[in-house]
């Protein structure tokens, strides 16, 4: 592993001069939540550390930026690599930050869908980004993420609800290429999660009406796919999918479908 780039923050992150690639590990659950250098809600840091994915918040007089990054736990520290410089920043030792209920700028109340999605990172990169049988794996969580009510198929404000959630990811995304920087500010973010929830409805009535064979308003799977694979019912739409797609195609379209971080490793 490289050594640790500490420019962000400057008190912020604590250079560790040697570390070994096999000492890396998942970061443990008391680590993960949201986390501040400094008090809760000023400038400076904050983090919202998963497993192995996290945001940094970077506040500068009360205008804060956010950036994706790849988390690890190394020697007792949270390792953040953002993504797109591959910067490293290596996070102060848990007793010396402060837990926090709530990211900068109003981000868990705008962005909460995408914050859900956020948390089953580890679950669709295990399902989502091997070979067959995996593919099969992938569509079953993909589709019980879209599916909140459990039901097996998809309302009007489920797909409203992937829209949403897949707003921040892409307009992160777009705007950071755009910008040729890794850091977008949030106000920039909000327009994507706007637009979001007025096409969200849209699209998902569109889709609803274009699928719906059998009326009842909801979308379905084997709907979905109807004339396109042999296979009947979710198990068997998952199981042609899964034959059907190549392997990197299928992880693509489920990072899609669930607008989840497709380049972040």
């Amino acid at each position: 592993m490289k050594k640790a780039l500490v420019s962000l923050a400057a008190a912020a992150a604590i250079p560790i001069l040697t570390m070994q690639p096999s000492a890396a590990e998942p970061v443990p659950g008391e680590a993960t939540g949201i986390w501040s250098v400094g008090e809760c809600g000023g400038d400076g840091l904050a983090m919202l550390i998963d497993t192995s994915v996290a945001l940094i918040f970077e506040t500068r007089e009360g205008q804060a930026s956010v950036a994706m990054a790849g988390a690890e736990w190394v020697a007792g520290f949270v390792v953040a690599t953002v993504k797109g410089e591959g910067a490293e920043f290596v996070l102060p030792p848990l007793d010396a930050l402060s837990r926090c209920s709530a990211l900068p700028g109003g981000f868990s109340l705008v962005f909460a869908e995408s914050v859900a999605v956020l948390g089953e990172y580890d679950a669709l990169e295990a399902r989502c980004m091997g070979g067959e049988p995996a593919a099969a794996e992938c569509v079953a969580l993909a589709t019980e993420l879209v599916d909140v009510s459990g039901d097996g198929v998809f309302s009007k404000a489920e797909l409203s609800r992937a829209v949403r959630a897949a707003s921040f990811f892409i307009g992160y995304g777009s705007i950071a290429r755009s910008s040729q920087s890794s850091f977008v500010p949030l106000k920039d973010l909000f327009g994507a999660s706007i637009a979001a929830s007025l096409l969200g409805p849209f699209l998902a009535g569109n889709l609803i009406d274009s699928y719906d064979f059998d009326g009842d308003g909801q979308l379905s799977l084997k709907e979905l796919f109807q004339d396109r694979l042999p296979q009947q019912g979710v198990d068997g739409v998952a199981a042609g999918l899964a034959m059907t797609l190549p392997p990197k195609m299928m992880a693509g379209l489920m990072s899609t479908m669930t607008g989840l971080l497709g380049g972040l490793r």
